[in-house]
């Protein structure tokens, strides 16, 4: 299983359903702290046309930017989102997977 760092866990996907349904660009907006009150944001295109993948492989472009943004800088993520706050159960289904 791949999840979310090794681990278990929800992300959501509905930005991807929607980017394959009407073929728009993916993006994802990083922001970094500065200092107080001044943040930097950085723009990564994950696809201009969204209709090319499935939404599932969207979301795992996605999850995958994600990781890389945190792996960048592990202190500016903010952990206070809860990721793992419900466990994954066997009995939600399978989690889907794809090959780098």
């Amino acid at each position: 299983m791949d999840g979310f760092y090794g681990k278990a866990g929800t992300i959501c996907n509905r930005t991807c359903k929607g980017a394959v349904k009407n073929n728009t660009a993916v993006l994802m907006v990083a922001f970094k702290k500065l200092k107080r009150g001044k943040y930097h944001f950085s723009v990564r295109m994950i696809t201009e046309e969204g209709s090319r993948f499935s939404h599932e492989e969207l979301t795992y472009m996605y999850k995958c930017r994600l990781e890389e943004v945190i792996r960048e800088d592990p202190s500016n993520y903010l952990w206070s989102h809860r990721r793992w706050k419900h466990q994954w159960k066997p009995e939600y289904g399978e989690i889907f997977s794809f090959e780098n």
